[in-house]
């Protein structure tokens, strides 16, 4: 799950402020296409930690995570 969380960060903090400030951090006026591919690359780091996000809360919850156990015992009164 933390690898989830930082890929959503590397999208969504460091590539949108590499396309938000494009023009002063490569020094040259960035095209309509270059900013697009950003975007796109921006967007699609979040989507796939989502789906990894997703994954390992899938797994957790169903009891098929190796590194992982949670067991929930009824104290008897």
């Amino acid at each position: 799950m933390g690898a989830s969380g930082v890929i959503f960060l590397t999208g969504a903090i460091g590539l949108e402020h590499i396309s938000n400030n494009c023009d002063s951090i490569f020094e040259t006026k960035c095209t309509q296409f270059g900013l697009f591919g950003l975007s796109s690359l921006e967007e699609t780091f979040e989507m796939i930690s989502i789906c990894l996000f997703n994954y390992a809360t899938l797994k957790l919850f169903t009891g098929n995570y190796d590194h992982i156990s949670i067991q929930i015992k009824r104290q008897n009164n």
